[in-house]
């Protein structure tokens, strides 16, 4: 933790070699003060760890290292972090996912919105919606997810992202959730319209 404060490239170079340390709260530490550094030369090592620790723990922590990069790397891994069998993991590479627009993502976070896990899909709808309008073809996805999903969350990211993707044919079921008794959905649907109407 003191190393990744140090702007040096003996820093670096220290942090990198313990990405394969034997603890996994080492590793995982170590993964995070990489991230925050957002060097290009670091990334492999993050990636590596998300695609192959045997920890959750620290791919996990790998797939949110990877949020402020922009790279096809960075998207791999993160794209795979999607499919990872633990469900916080999927659920950090989402996030991340959401961090900046990417058009390459949007295939793979469309299919996560079917997740069984409602923080994953959360999130994937949150990351969809940050990419705006390329995001249009996965809106009948999105207007599933609001008219049926079981957890509050989830329909209120889903009308959110609705909002920012601005597509009109989402407007009847935004309409329908502007009255729903969940007041955050509500309010979400409303902002949504507003947005859509802004346009």
């Amino acid at each position: 933790m003191v190393l990744s404060r140090i702007d040096d490239d003996n820093a670096v170079s220290a942090l990198i070699s313990a990405v394969t340390d034997s603890s996994p709260s080492v590793r995982a530490h170590v993964l995070s003060a990489l991230g925050e550094r957002s060097e290009t030369k670091v990334l492999p090592y993050i990636v590596a760890r998300l695609t192959s620790d045997k920890d959750p723990y620290v791919r996990k922590a790998g797939a949110y290292a990877l949020a402020k990069f922009s790279s096809p790397e960075r998207t791999a891994g993160l794209i795979a972090g999607l499919k990872d069998k633990d469900q916080e993991v999927r659920g950090a590479a989402a996030v991340s996912l959401g961090d900046h627009p990417d058009p390459s993502a949007i295939a793979p976070l469309a299919a996560a919105l079917s997740d069984k896990n409602e923080f994953v899909r959360a999130h994937a709808a949150r990351a969809l919606g940050v990419n705006g309008s390329s995001a249009t073809p996965v809106v009948p996805a999105l207007i599933r997810l609001l008219d049926s999903d079981r957890d509050g969350e989830v329909k209120r990211r889903a009308a959110a992202a609705l909002g920012l993707i601005g597509d009109r044919s989402a407007l009847p079921a935004l309409e329908r959730a502007s009255g729903d008794s969940d007041s955050y959905l509500a309010e979400a649907a409303r902002d949504a319209i507003r947005m859509i109407e802004g346009k």
